[in-house]
């Protein structure tokens, strides 16, 4: 090994070599110690080279579950002087490390210090120059590294790691079981079973494993198992069972709280297409909006507010406009909504409802305080909450919901006690280490969750909502039909007259995600650009310059329903550990 070789890096916990530990076991040995670095430093020489002559591990279980190690590693130097050591020892799969030290009974240590960095420990030993053999001895407190697994304590260990890069000539192991255990030696399994001697000295039982050469970059891990002596962490196996377990169990909790969410769900009965002559159904475009979207998670008011945007446009009562917004690195396109102060405004013979028209007022109002569409958003959310919850009860107070709030109320207490009983039988099960007890905690959060589903049901559409409910949908599905239909004929008038249903009937299709712009899209395409007008009425404004005229009315709908509703998503990740332990580096 040169003396380029300075400052070698090895992982303790790699996988196991001996071929009785398999994969299935190594991968279950989790939550131990990760990884060891190892340099030396030498004096300055020409080609220096180091041997590892051997390797000894004692490992002693303390009552309080902790390890006690002790490592004498026995280099032979040559080709020069060697006067510092330069070790790292990982924290990441042990609660903590405590009591490390570094000493030579074959040369006087000058310095020694332990310093943190990050998540690693840094052991550094100076001592006077030397060559020959040279023992090192590294002494540590590994917590929390003992496992349990079906009633048992396992003890883990990859004593040698695989960093060394260069063979070790022999090692041995040496296991000290806690005081508390009592058993018979036929209790206690021991691998690899070829290289150990199980015994007991002065009232405590052992296990020495002694094995002969390591090859360069070889694991050499042990593994002792005994009946539960001393508290622990599961081990790998039978963490992966509990989760399972417990995943299962959350997942059938769930079920009771979505059959009720779903039970809980008014009559949906079905209706036949509306043909392309048909009326609107007799409803406030806002209450129809709102109606489709009472008992929806996800979707609730989405489209709403596009669509009393789009209505509000139609009638004169604004203007959308397309602008570009100045920023720090170029410009950003905006839409904002422009309220006409002297717009025809709306047939005084129409009729009205006193709710929705007082809505729209105060809409307007609050539209005109702000620059963009996306403002309006950020800022209104209490509004936007209010004018949904006034909608609501307004179709409560026409018959077409009812308010099962007292209903949702008492669904919110359960869930609230079923997450505090989850949240205590997961603190137990931590604390005892019992598998029942994390299922049994899974359970409980499984039905708490279920249950925030079937709480968010405040309100049901009635049978008279349901068959009014069918006869929008249908409705809608009438003109996305006619539209369709009509533009996928070659013939300009059958295209013009598809794009006239849809600008009619804007407010309505808007309603459903996705169509309005896309099928502009398509039409403001195949359409000269006489006819491509239908698509840009004169309530639509784009101030951007572009001299492409294809920011149709139903794109500045679907700013509008972007403006008028946010989104989130998050995303979980786990992973699992190999076995613990030690030993390996480098020299030079």
């Amino acid at each position: 090994m040169t003396a380029e070789k300075r400052f070698a890096r090895v992982e303790f916990g790699a996988p196991h070599p001996h071929p009785v530990l398999n994969a299935t076991m190594a991968a279950a040995a989790t939550l131990l110690m990760a990884a060891a670095a190892v340099g030396v430093d030498a004096a300055p020489a020409q080609e220096k080279s180091y041997e590892i002559g051997s390797y000894d591990v004692d490992v002693a279980v303390r009552p309080d579950g902790s390890y006690a190690v002790t490592e004498r590693i026995t280099f032979r130097f040559a080709g020069g002087d060697f006067s510092r050591i330069h070790r790292e020892i990982p924290r990441s799969r042990v609660d903590s490390l405590t009591g490390v030290e570094a000493s030579s009974p074959d040369v006087a240590v000058r310095q020694s210090s332990v310093e943190r960095s990050g998540d690693r420990l840094r052991v550094r030993v100076q001592f006077v120059p030397a060559r020959g053999a040279v023992e090192l001895v590294l002494r540590y407190r590994a917590h929390g590294a003992i496992q349990e697994d079906d009633g048992r304590n396992v003890v883990h260990w990859a004593a040698v790691g695989d960093g060394w890069e260069v063979p070790v000539d022999s090692v041995r192991v040496h296991v000290t079981l806690p005081d508390a255990f009592v058993g018979a030696p036929d209790s206690v399994g021991v691998e690899p079973a070829s290289d150990v001697r199980v015994r007991s000295v002065d009232g405590r039982w052992s296990a020495q494993f002694v094995h002969g050469r390591l090859d360069p970059s070889t694991t050499y891990a042990v593994r002792v198992s005994f009946p539960r002596a001393v508290a622990g962490r599961a081990s790998g196996d039978r963490s992966a069972r509990i989760f399972l377990f417990s995943v299962i169990a959350a997942v059938a909790g769930m079920l009771p709280g979505l059959w009720l969410a779903w039970r809980w769900t008014g009559p949906d009965p079905d209706a036949e297409p509306a043909t392309s002559g048909s009326a609107p159904p007799d409803l406030p475009l806002a209450l129809g909006a709102t109606l489709l979207e009472v008992e929806s998670f996800s979707r609730r008011g989405t489209r709403l507010f596009a669509a009393l945007l789009t209505d509000l446009a139609r009638r004169g009562h604004l203007r959308l406009e397309r602008y570009e917004e100045d920023r720090l690195l170029g410009t950003r396109k905006r839409v904002r909504a422009r309220v006409l102060e002297d717009g025809p405004g709306d047939d005084p013979d129409a009729p009205k409802d006193e709710v929705v028209a007082g809505i729209e007022e105060e809409l307007l109002e609050r539209l005109d305080r702000h620059e963009s569409l996306r403002a309006f958003r950020k800022e209104e959310k209490e509004f936007r909450e209010r004018v949904r919850e006034q909608l609501t009860v307004r179709l409560a107070e026409r018959g077409l919901v009812a308010d099962r709030s007292g209903r949702a109320r008492s669904t919110r207490r359960l869930v609230a006690a079923g997450g505090a009983a989850a949240a205590l039988t997961m603190a137990l099960a931590s604390v005892l280490g019992s598998a029942p007890l994390w299922e049994l905690a899974g359970l409980l959060g499984g039905l708490a969750l279920g249950g925030v589903f079937a709480a968010a049901r405040r309100h049901e559409v009635t049978e008279d909502g349901g068959r009014l409910r069918a006869r929008i949908r249908a409705f809608i599905e009438g003109r996305k039909r006619t539209i369709e239909a009509a533009g996928d004929v070659e013939e300009g008038p059958r295209r013009r007259e598809a794009a006239r249903i849809l600008m009619e009937n804007l407010s309505w299709l808007i309603l459903e995600p996705g169509f309005a712009a896309r099928t502009a899209s398509e039409l403001d395409e195949e359409l000269d650009e006489e006819n491509a007008a239908i698509l840009r009425p004169g309530w639509i404004r784009d101030l951007t310059g572009e001299e492409d005229a294809a920011w149709t009315a139903a794109h500045a709908a679907g700013a509008a329903a972007a403006s008028s509703s946010a989104a989130a998503s998050g995303a979980a990740g786990a992973g699992a550990a190999g076995a613990a332990g030690g030993g390996g580096g480098g020299a030079a």
